[in-house]
Order: structure tokens, then sequence, then C-alpha cells
């Protein structure tokens, strides 16, 4: 759960970014449903489809939901719950989000704001239509959101280093059970039940998990067999945060001389990079740097991806660490950093650890291992 205190202080911190007065802040995204206001709507679920509004300014926060979401919206630090009913025994079932709708725009006649501050890329259309028709006038905060959670605030990063520091122990718990014979789904799915067991909450399956010379995909029934590599990149997926980590294995089986040797190469690139972590750094001197040493390697054309990128709210999170990325890293970011090599004749491997850039450089939140030896072999 992100805290009250985390919550208010990003709601304060909004209301001072705003590039003008405005009468009030509408937040409908449900990622941001959850940064400003702890209302997290599990994906995984029929409330997916549901609409959720939160309005609010400096001394007024109000929830719109329906009846069927009045738990969830409990979670929230608002001090109004508005719950329109909507399914029940007794009454049939109307269109869920109109219920919605139609309390909010009675409350927009009652309060009558003149300009209301939203994320116009996410806004529901009925709900702009609800304030357009008003004569409301609505000026779009994408800018500013986006800008907002690139920082990390103290609640924000004890979610995810317990994410992190879980799916770390996951990973090498599953990685080095992982058997020949065993599907890709298998192993996927063992994944999620072993972090389950250590974290204690729901999570959803997401990551890539291949043995077949794809850089990245969801798994698939194709059974390993004894020496594939196998890239594990899990990113486990916990009201609303994420960890996203990677090892490649090779299984059940030592790695021949060449892909060990890649495999060094791999996990010296990481330790090389990682040292140049600091506030400010740009992004494009990070993919630099894993370049130009796997160019040193004379490697450099298995380098096809990108080098990492930030990790929050959405995947993947700016700043994009590629070619042409001007954008700096501030402090307070929390980043991955991926390498990969993916050569046709040797085999297609990556590794990734997770970072918190903090004011002296850089905490590593990630401590599973990434060597392709699984423990036995």
């Amino acid at each position: 759960m992100l805290s009250r205190e985390g919550c208010l202080q990003r709601q304060n911190d909004l209301i001072r970014f705003l590039p003008e007065k405005c009468d009030l802040i509408l937040i409908t995204d449900p990622p941001y449903l959850l940064y400003f206001n702890n209302l997290w709507i599990e994906q995984n679920s029929t409330n997916q489809n549901s609409l959720n509004l939160f309005v609010f300014n400096e001394n007024e926060r109000i929830v719109f939901t329906d009846d069927s979401l009045f738990e969830s919206a409990s979670t929230s630090y608002a001090e109004t719950i508005i719950s329109s009913r909507w399914y029940g025994k007794k009454y049939p079932v109307f269109n869920r989000k109109e219920v919605v709708v139609r309390e909010f725009s009675l409350w927009l006649d009652k309060f009558r704001p003149k300009k209301i501050a939203a994320e116009l890329v996410s806004l529901p259309g009925i709900i702009q239509k609800a304030v357009e028709d008003r004569g409301i006038l609505l000026t779009d905060i994408s800018r500013e959101l986006n800008q907002m959670r690139v920082r990390k605030y103290p609640d924000e990063i004890a979610e995810i280093r317990r994410i992190v520091g879980n799916a770390s122990r996951t990973m090498d718990i599953v990685a080095d059970s992982a058997k020949a014979g065993m599907s890709e789904w298998e192993i996927f799915g063992s994944l999620y039940k072993e972090f389950i067991s250590i974290h204690k909450e729901q999570t959803s399956p997401v990551g890539d998990l291949v043995s077949d010379y794809r850089v990245s995909g969801f798994p698939r029934q194709r059974a390993v067999q004894t020496g594939d590599l196998l890239i594990i990149d899990f990113s486990p997926y916990v009201n609303g945060y994420r960890a996203d980590i990677a090892r490649t294995i090779c299984v059940n089986s030592l790695p021949t001389n060449s892909q060990q040797e890649y495999s060094d190469i791999l996990q010296e690139s990481l330790r090389h990079t990682e040292k140049l972590l600091c506030p400010d750094i740009p992004g494009k001197v990070i993919y630099d740097s894993f370049l130009s040493f796997f160019r040193k390697n004379t490697i450099d054309k298995y380098y096809i991806s990108h080098a990492g990128h930030g990790i929050g709210l959405k995947h993947p999170e700016r700043p994009f660490f590629v070619l042409n990325c001007d954008e700096t890293v501030p402090q307070g970011a929390v980043i991955t950093l991926e390498p990969g090599l993916y050569n046709n004749d040797i085999g297609y491997m990556r590794i990734e650890d997770n970072y918190l850039i903090t004011e002296t450089g850089f905490e590593k939140l990630s401590f599973h291992r990434k060597t392709l030896k699984q423990t036995s072999y």
C-alpha cells in the first residue's frame, strides 16, 4: 500500500506543478488512481472495466465509483466516496460506467467548477462530454504527470524494493530448478507460484521466457532441451508496481566455451556500466557504455536491443536507454540495466538488474545470480 503521507504529498506537488490555476484536478487513469489516492483496481478482475474518478483540490478529495467497488475504494484516502448503485439482487444491471458518470454530472452541477485539470489522453469520452457540456474548461496535465512519476517517493521505493527483493529470491529458486523436458509455460508458472508463496500477495503474470532464439516473448508450450539457453525475464506486478529482472541459464548442462565467454562479458559490462550511475546521467551515456564495452570485445553487432529503462507505474517507464536518449536520470529514479547479446551461432542471452539512483550514486535493489550455470552443474 502507498501511504497517506505519500499520496497527499503527490497531490500537493501536482497542484504546485500546474501551469495555471484550476478549480479541480480530475484523475481517471487506474495507475494514477493508485499514485494519488491508493485506490488500486486489480487488472485481472471484472473491475478492470469499471469507471472510477478521483477529484481533488487543496480542500476536498472525492472518489466516484460503483457499489461493486466500494470495498476497494475504502483503501483510498479520500474524505468522501460517492458510490453509485450498479449491480445487486434487487435491481437490473445498467451500464456500469454511465451510473458513475450520472453521479459525477450531478456533482458538477452542484459544485460548478470553471476549470478542471486532467490527463486528456486517458480521459474517457463520456467524462469529457459531461464536463464540456457544462461549459467547463479542460486543461491537459499529461506532461506534468509524466514528469512527476520519474522520481519516486519514499512509499513507492518501499513497495518496489520489497517486490524486487522477493523477485530476486524467486529467480534463484526457479532458475536453478528448471529441468529439460519442462515446457516454457511450466517454468513460467513456477515463477509465479514461487513468488506468491514468498511475497504473500496476488501478482499478475508479466515477463518474457524464451528458449528458442527469440529476443523476447511470452512462453510457449515448447519443451526446453538440455543445453538450451533459457532467458528468464521476470516482472511480477503487484498493486501497481513491479520488478524487472533477468537471467539466462544453460539448461541442465555446462555452457560451451563461447557461451561462457559471452556470459562473462555480459556480467562485466553490467559491472562496468553500473559504476557510472549517478543523478543526472544522460540515458545515451548508459547505452554507449554497453556499446563501447561490446565493441572493445568485437561483438557489438550482437547488441541489438536497448540498455534498460525506468521502472514505475507503467511499463516500460522513462527514461529509455537507447542510442539517442538525451533525457537524464534524476535522483530518486528506479531503473533497470539489461544488456543482451544475440548471436545465432552461440545463443541468445540477457541479464538484468534494478537500481535506485541516490544522491551519491546508486543502490542495487536486485541480488539474484546471473551465471549461465545452474548451481547443480
